[in-house]
């Protein structure tokens, strides 16, 4: 087997064959893998488009293989999800030893575009805070529970009708196999709960993370300043003691100062005291899943939530 799709000849020469995929143009790259836009031919001959994420040799190899080793089996519990604003994961396979997934392709931009282009209003980011919710919610009734892990704007998607959709199954973990340490510490650090440092993952992990999204939403700033994790092997040093303490702390800090709630409610009101339950240092405050959350959310959106239709713009027109 190749040890990685960059090894894989004429793998920058588009449009080329994976399985029984033709890979057409390289959509995007993370610490995980790059995505590319392709298809399948149908019996008929008619040619379904959909995304296709290969993993990145540096995941393959040295100590982010037990990542792979565990990938295939969460892939196939994402492909039993289906709800509306969670992306629809279509397959999983192996093409010369090198791992890809297979979901459906969407046209649009992610949250953190759009939060950097300033197109969102207020009342546009509370629908689009309600649809990540409701993703969310929907993975956390899971028996057991799913948890994203790697929960930011980046990883929520807008598309061009106006959908809402929680991507990025890279990370994501049954509660029952994630609350041991280990692999914890993958994500993305300035949205990573205090807990997580220290190997524990509950839904309420991923709400800690919701929580340092609505502040970006409303605000265009980061609330949270954490130890990058290195983009090429997407994972962070190992936790210590003192990792820990700061991050929590600082938190904290924000919580007591209460700046933080008051630019969120600066923007809508009452909106910074669910993020700041969202944000609590102790899993045990926070809502106990997005389930909880949507409730919070729920008046919000009745009342202030405005259609995202025609916010979102595909590659083309930009």
């Amino acid at each position: 087997a190749l040890k990685s799709f960059e090894h894989y000849p004429y793998a920058h020469r588009l449009p080329m064959k994976m399985g029984p995929y033709t890979l057409v143009e390289l959509l995007g790259q993370g610490g995980m893998g790059a995505v590319y836009r392709g298809y399948r031919e149908g019996g008929d001959g008619r040619r379904f488009e959909v995304a296709i994420k290969v993993v990145r040799d540096s995941v393959l190899l040295g100590s982010d293989a037990i990542l792979i080793r565990s990938f295939s089996r969460e892939v196939e519990v994402a492909r039993g999800l289906a709800h509306s604003n969670v992306l629809q994961v279509q397959d999983f396979g192996e093409h010369h030893g090198i791992p890809y997934v297979v979901t459906d392709l969407l046209r649009g931009e992610s949250t953190d575009a759009l939060i950097a282009s300033g197109r969102l209003s207020p009342a546009q980011s509370i629908r689009l805070l309600q649809g990540l919710v409701r993703g969310l919610a929907y993975m956390h009734a899971q028996e057991p529970p799913l948890v994203h892990r790697d929960v930011k704007p980046s990883n929520v998607f807008v598309t061009e009708q106006g959908d809402v959709k929680v991507v990025d199954y890279g990370l994501s973990k049954a509660v029952s196999d994630s609350s041991q340490s280990g692999s914890a510490t993958h994500g993305t650090t300035p949205y990573m709960s205090p807990e997580r440092y220290m190997g524990r993952v509950t839904p309420a992990a991923d709400v800690f993370a919701v929580g340092a999204v609505i502040y970006e939403l409303m605000t265009g700033k980061r609330l949270l300043d954490g130890f990058e994790i290195d983009p090429d092997s997407g994972r962070a040093s190992e936790p210590s003691p003192l990792i820990v303490m700061r991050q929590a702390e600082h938190v904290e800090q924000h919580l007591l100062r209460r700046e933080a709630c008051d630019a969120v409610d600066s923007v809508v009101a009452g909106l910074g005291t669910v993020m700041l339950k969202c944000l609590r240092k102790e899993p045990s405050a926070r809502y106990k899943d997005c389930g909880q959350l949507e409730d919070a959310l729920d008046p919000f959106d009745r009342r202030l939530g405005a259609s995202l239709r025609g916010v979102a713009r595909s590659q083309a027109d930009r």
